[in-house]
């Protein structure tokens, strides 16, 4: 899975407007790496008695942490591993062992079906994370891995829609879906929903 590259950019931009306006400093990649890795030690170890407490602590605690656990981020493999337990542990369905790999997608690469097809066929992941260009608009890091939850759990689930803005399609639905609709058509989004609904496969939202 490659790594999205525009974090970079965003973790700089946010470094330079604290400086100017006198702001705690931003945290650099290497102490957000760092304090992923705390957290996930005290998640693990509240854990052992109470998951859902562990589950909240990752979500309050990450949210500074956002750059580098994002899916096709540095540190996102890392995170999910270690978060999947606990949020199995946590969760009322059954256990999920193995999350699906997603490849992180920009909208504009898939402007139309045709071309959300064409990019299909192509990636590896078993996912594909379709998400604006603007980091500000990706959906939170839990999330992400909510939305990859449900796909592990729910062979049935086509597409999860995150915060309006970002959009994880199962590979093969949008490979089929391009193959069955006007290759030149831009309602994407609507395209797959409606594409997915046809044959008898599910859609959900996950609210940001």
């Amino acid at each position: 899975m490659s790594v999205d590259t525009n974090y970079r950019e965003e973790v700089l931009r946010m470094s330079v407007l604290s400086k100017l306006f006198g702001g705690k400093p931003a945290p650099t990649e290497e102490e957000m790496i760092e304090e992923m890795r705390d957290l996930l030690h005290e998640a693990e170890q509240l854990a052992v008695q109470d998951p859902k407490a562990a589950m909240k602590l990752v979500r309050r605690k990450s949210k500074r942490l956002q750059d580098v656990i994002k899916i096709g981020r540095p540190m996102h493999n890392e995170f999910r591993n270690a978060v999947l337990p606990i949020m199995s542990q946590a969760g009322s369905g059954p256990a999920v062992t193995e999350l699906p790999t997603a490849t992180r997608v920009p909208w504009e690469q898939a402007l139309t079906i045709g071309a959300l097809g064409e990019m299909a066929r192509t990636v590896e992941g078993e996912i594909i994370y379709l998400v604006p260009s603007d980091p500000r608009l990706d959906a939170n890091a839990l999330n992400q891995l909510q939305a990859l939850y449900q796909f592990a759990g729910n062979p049935n689930l086509a597409v999860v829609v995150v915060g309006g803005e970002t959009m994880l399609v199962r590979k093969s639905v949008a490979v089929s879906a391009a193959e069955t609709i006007d290759p030149e058509s831009e309602d994407v989004g609507v395209d797959v929903m409606d594409f997915a609904k046809s044959q008898h496969l599910e859609s959900n939202i996950i609210i940001q």
